[in-house]
């Protein structure tokens, strides 16, 4: 704007990254301090403590892992850390899979009955033909309170 250039060129063309980042940044710490805040004050059950940790650990270390070189490149995390950060990242998902079925439940959306599409059923068998719009060829939907088998 010093320049001469309009407001609304400067907000699009030049500084959009940066807003559009700030934007993100904002909202991931508004989630993470109001999940926090809920899991201090709010969450008494134990089970449902225990599923929020896990659920708030693994958003964390997502958003650290995505932006690792700028967290590098600004003095925030060490080269040794950063290393071990990708093989913790997975031991997070492996240890809140257990508790998918609950928090699935949790947040309501257990009535897979309300899926349609391949997703619901036998994707395999949908890819493998040429109807892509007859989801019926994919076969029944799948239970998905029940465990897989192979």
């Amino acid at each position: 704007m010093e320049q001469g250039k309009k407001f609304f060129e400067v907000w699009t063309t030049l500084v959009s990254d940066e807003i559009i980042s700030m934007s993100h940044s904002f909202g991931e710490r508004f989630f993470l301090e109001a999940a926090c805040r809920a899991y201090e004050n709010n969450c008494v059950n134990k089970g449902a403590r225990d599923i929020l940790e896990r659920v708030i650990y693994l958003h964390m270390i997502t958003l650290v892992n995505e932006d690792i070189g700028w967290y590098i490149k600004n003095g925030l995390i060490n080269v040794t850390a950063a290393r071990d950060l990708a093989s913790k990242q997975d031991r997070a998902v492996k240890d809140l899979v257990p508790y998918l079925n609950d928090s699935i439940e949790a947040l309501g959306c257990n009535r897979f009955d309300r899926l349609h599409g391949p997703i619901a059923r036998d994707y395999v068998a949908f890819n493998a033909q040429t109807d892509f719009e007859n989801f019926d060829a994919a076969g029944k939907r799948f239970d998905f309170t029940k465990p897989v088998t192979q």
